[in-house]
């Protein structure tokens, strides 16, 4: 019995810096892949004015439990067809629907910081408002609300996430 040696294995002084630089070759793969899934979604965003929104905290605070207080409910009602328009429905702690108020919505991506889209919403029938969407991709938009009563100092403040389907497309 002969023992044949085999002709067809990698050298030692080729398989184990072989293997070295396959490792290596593999972690820079894996930190590219990290790389560009941490900037797929614009990278860090500095927020603006920062420190004014962080100072006034206590203020903003305040000004959403006066809110709370008021017992007004806002309910997103579900896009008609094709439509851009958004409606909402404000009542106040008894159901009643709430008229003639003057309302606000700014819109904006949960990932990006800042910016945004401001508009006035418009009674559409008693207790109806109605707003259009931004034309623009599908996905998440955070919307924040604020009624306020005409003549009067009170606010109501509601903020709302949202998924909705591209410009055009139906829900």
């Amino acid at each position: 019995m002969t023992l044949t040696p085999r002709t067809h294995r990698i050298p030692a002084h080729l398989l184990y810096p072989g293997m070295v630089v396959a490792l290596l070759c593999l972690s820079v793969s894996a930190q590219l892949v990290l790389l560009s899934a941490a900037y797929s979604d614009g990278g860090a965003q500095v927020v603006p004015d920062y420190y004014t929104k962080a100072s006034s905290w206590d203020a903003q605070s305040a000004s959403q439990q006066r809110s709370d207080a008021l017992g007004w409910s806002l309910q997103l009602l579900p896009l008609k067809g094709t439509s851009r328009q958004v409606e909402v429905m404000m009542q106040d702690r008894s159901a009643a629907p709430l008229t003639g108020l003057h309302a606000s919505v700014t819109i904006t991506r949960p990932e990006q910081a800042g910016g945004g889209v401001t508009q006035i919403l418009r009674e559409v029938s008693p207790g109806t408002y109605a707003f259009s969407r931004p034309p623009g991709r599908a996905g998440l938009w955070d919307m924040h609300f604020t009624f306020e009563a005409r003549g009067q100092s009170t606010s109501f403040l509601h903020s709302a996430r949202a998924q909705w389907p591209a410009a055009g497309d139906s829900p």
